[in-house]
């Protein structure tokens, strides 16, 4: 039996980007999102078998993944469904109605107590208060709900051309954003050095640059790919 490779740092962040960069770049020149899929699953597969590992291994634990994730996937997909359908009529509901200054007042109570919880829970996590998971996903409800409705006055102050056009820009290159966090994230803390009771990380030293650090590399990434790949002809 072939020796297997020791998976390092530098080769699990390389079996990481390199079925993603086919993904992308197949997908940015036309090609279907499913023959996509298809040659970064190849491209996978056959890095696995760099790695040392034979098809029945590689078959064996592609199998055992579906196998785990595939009802976690279907039930938090018909969950998500069924609240933003709720959201979406909440919403709807609610914005032919006339609000009344008392109730402003209390919808912006409301924002405000969520954002600072929320904003607790990213900041100081490992404090004593700590808000459980499902907790979190209602609050984060609660929020998207009040600026959907956008009738206290925290949305209102908020919902003007800057904000607009800085978070319009965020979510045009939110997909790079997205594929880029978790390499820059770890490549935070390879630089950080391991973490220790005497130098335990915090926001400020992780967070902080790395969202730094991502938002920069795609907006270059953003501009590059408008430059070349998707310069239109």
């Amino acid at each position: 039996m072939k020796a297997k490779k020791e998976l390092s740092t530098g080769l699990a962040l390389l079996g990481f980007l390199l079925p993603l960069a086919v993904l992308l770049t197949l997908i940015f020149q036309g090609v279907s999102i499913m023959l996509g899929l298809t040659a970064a699953i190849c491209v996978e597969g056959l890095f696995g078998i760099y790695l040392g590992y034979s098809w029945d291994e590689l078959e064996e634990s592609a199998m055992k993944g579906i196998g785990r994730v595939n009802q976690t996937v279907i039930v938090m997909i018909l969950i998500g469904m069924l609240i933003g359908v709720m959201v979406f009529y909440m919403v709807r509901s609610l914005s032919a109605r006339e609000f009344s200054k008392g109730a402003k007042a209390a919808l912006t109570v409301l924002n405000v107590v969520v954002s600072a919880l929320l904003l607790w829970y990213i900041l100081w996590q490992p404090t004593y208060f700590k808000l459980e998971r499902w907790t979190v996903a209602f609050l984060c409800i609660a929020l998207i709900t009040l600026s959907l409705l956008n009738r206290d006055y925290l949305t209102a102050a908020l919902n003007n051309k800057v904000t607009n056009s800085i978070f319009g820009y965020l979510g045009s290159i939110s997909l790079y954003i997205y594929m880029l966090h978790y390499p820059v994230v770890i490549a935070t803390l390879r630089i950080l050095g391991h973490n220790t009771p005497e130098t335990i990380y915090s926001f400020w030293t992780v967070y902080i640059p790395a969202t730094v650090a991502t938002v920069v590399l795609s907006a270059l990434v953003n501009e590059i790919m408008k430059r070349t790949i998707m310069k239109k002809k």
